[in-house]
């Protein structure tokens, strides 16, 4: 006869092993769940500076997801009211790049750049004092490995430069220096995109200047915010001023943005309260986001706003401080940086997350993680995959000079591409006897398409391919792509 006792505790311990077991069971799907849930999260890394109560100091710092990190090194140690900004970052695999300004002993201004919160120098220009004083870094990116700095000095140093790799590049055509301020440079591959209007509108691509459309003709003021590069696509936001016809004969400002040199307008003032500008420009597939402020035509009162595709969203309104900064879309999701009523913040959706003691923000870096939980991958320029396609032909990058001409062009496959794209272009003529196109100063466009496949062949007379490129796509969305290749044409 079984012991009913005994029957109800072997039944009761089985209960408790299977109850147990379920329960963790999940619990562990709960945790691999989270950890899959932080893999994938965006981070959103914000560049500017914090303000210290206990010393009343202002440091250079980010904030990342709203969390202060703050760049100590590189401070003077005997200045008391110590004041150092942050003002672009880059987040690469687990490399968290940041560039902005120091103060020195004789409390001028001394370009910086922290590489994981650790302080590196910077060989900056000396100005015709010599001297590096009044200096500051305003925008890092890392493209295929190089790190591009860009600084910002008076116009005592005649011509405008980059850093690669620490080392200084000049640019061919003389761009003064002085000019390139926040957000207005982009790096795609080895191309260096940098903007800026004074009498115009306009911005360099690898020195050359490409003037922007201007349709109402000699506004007061015509002013850049932002470029971003798409593809071959070019977007620059910016603003101009115009007198108004109106009684009180008071200016009034046009937001807009150019699409390839052409001019798309956005908003333009009316009433006393004309105010309409742009601060940065993100572009994601098809769609345009461009962020910017405008003022309540009765009130005066500040609006921080954003377009998308020329529509207007309203994020805030106060009546000081009210304004956007920066502008960043990571799938469905639309980040912008920005303050409300004088309070540094910034907006996921429209939802406003505020960022403590923050004093300054100048720049905002989208990154989201690769599922590995050990690096990050950058999630608000177009190369932003480490996949990157190998070229197979041509080798060495050369083809025979006879006719017809055959040139094929092959490529490794990417990860998560559902297509290629071929961009080539052809040069007006070659510089050298040895008919290379790599120093070619204007090339044209001559074939661009998409293809599923990992190879292309261009056959005939007319198969002018000088240079080209390859882009991996995801749903039109760009996810990696090569530097130029030239190709020299032997004898």
């Amino acid at each position: 006869m079984k012991n009913p006792i005994l029957h109800a505790l072997r039944c009761g311990a089985l209960f408790s092993f299977l109850f147990s077991f379920t329960t963790y069971a999940q619990n562990n799907k709960t945790t691999s769940q989270q950890k899959e849930s932080a893999d994938n999260q965006t981070d959103v890394y914000i560049a500017g500076s914090w303000y210290d109560k206990n010393t009343g100091q202002i440091l250079a710092a980010y904030f990342k997801n709203g969390e202060p990190v703050v760049l100590k090194e590189g401070q003077d140690p005997g200045i008391f009211a110590v004041r150092s900004l942050a003002k672009s970052i880059f987040v690469e695999g687990n490399n968290i790049h940041v560039v902005g300004n120091t103060l020195n002993a004789s409390n001028k201004e001394i370009a910086a750049y922290w590489k994981n919160q650790k302080f590196q120098p910077l060989s900056i220009k000396k100005d015709k004092y010599g001297n590096i004083e009044n200096s500051s870094a305003t925008g890092i990116e890392v493209s295929n490995g190089n790190v591009f700095i860009f600084p910002y000095q008076p116009a005592t140093v005649k011509d405008y430069y980059y850093l690669k790799n620490g080392q200084e590049m000049n640019l061919p055509n003389q761009v003064q220096s002085g000019v390139i301020n926040d957000r207005v440079h982009f790096v795609s591959g080895n191309d260096i995109y940098l903007a800026h209007a004074t009498d115009e509108a306009a911005y360099w691509k690898n020195g050359v200047k490409v003037s922007l459309d201007n349709t109402m003709r000699y506004p007061n003021k015509v002013q850049v915010s932002s470029i971003f590069v798409s593809g071959s696509d070019v977007y620059v936001s910016g603003y101009k001023s115009y007198a108004s016809k109106g009684a009180d004969n008071t200016n009034r400002q046009m937001a807009l943005y150019w699409k390839n040199g052409q001019e798309v307008i956005l908003s333009t003032g009316s009433g006393r309260f004309g105010t309409r500008s742009t601060s940065s420009i993100f572009v994601s597939g098809n769609d345009v986001y461009v962020s910017g402020m405008s003022q309540d035509p009765g009130t005066g009162e500040s609006i921080a706003i954003y377009w998308k595709n020329g529509q207007e969203v309203v994020l805030a309104k106060g009546p000081t401080f009210t304004q956007t900064f920066a502008i960043a879309v990571a799938g469905n999701d639309v980040y912008v940086a920005g303050e409300n009523a004088n309070r540094k913040v910034y907006w996921k959706n429209g939802q406003e997350i505020n960022l403590p003691n923050c004093s300054d923000l100048r720049s905002m870096m989208l990154a989201k993680g690769d599922g590995n939980g050990n690096k990050v991958i950058s999630s608000n320029v177009d190369n932003n995959n480490p996949n990157v396609p190998q070229i197979i032909e041509p080798k060495n990058y050369t083809v025979m000079d006879q006719f017809p001409r055959t040139t094929k062009i092959a490529w490794t496959a990417v990860a998560n591409a559902t297509e290629y794209e071929v961009i080539v272009e052809y040069a007006a003529m070659s510089t050298n006897g040895d008919r290379s196109f790599k120093d070619a100063v204007k090339f044209y466009p001559y074939l661009s398409g998409k293809t599923k496949a990992k190879a292309v062949t261009f056959d005939g007379v007319g198969a002018q391919v000088h240079r080209y490129k390859v882009q991996a796509l995801n749903k039109d969305k760009i996810i990696s792509t090569t530097d130029w290749f030239f190709i020299n044409y032997l004898h």
